[in-house]
């Protein structure tokens, strides 16, 4: 089984056990150390946002990861071992002659002199 895929359901394992353990009332040190020094609201907030939302964001990621992996393995090509084997080539001399014709057919920048004393 692919790794991504194994932690991306690890992870979501992760959420539901917090998840529980906050909507159950259950708190466990943690909680209670989070609420007593930052306040009830923000504590909780805190807790939520690193116990819960941060693990779902890495589950959710590890089983895009997991997913799309067994996308590529599928079908590849035996020549192309690795997926994303594209080169791209940049012409920078062509670039800059693009870029000197542009400013050369611009229209020249006029600019209206300001009086510093009125």
């Amino acid at each position: 089984m692919n790794g991504s895929l194994v932690l991306g359901c690890f992870a979501l394992y992760v959420v539901g056990v917090s998840l529980f353990g906050i909507l159950s009332g259950t708190s466990d040190d943690c909680l209670a150390r989070v609420r007593r020094s930052c306040g009830r609201v923000r504590g909780l907030a805190l807790y939520f946002c690193l116990q819960v939302a941060m693990p779902m964001l890495i589950g959710i990621v590890f089983l895009s990861w997991g997913i799309a992996d067994f996308n590529l393995s599928a079908a590849s090509s035996p020549k192309h071992s690795t997926p994303g084997a594209a080169v791209f080539k940049i012409d920078w001399q062509a670039i800059q002659q693009i870029r000197e014709a542009a400013e050369e057919a611009a229209p020249p920048e006029v600019y209206l002199p300001i009086p510093l004393c009125a």
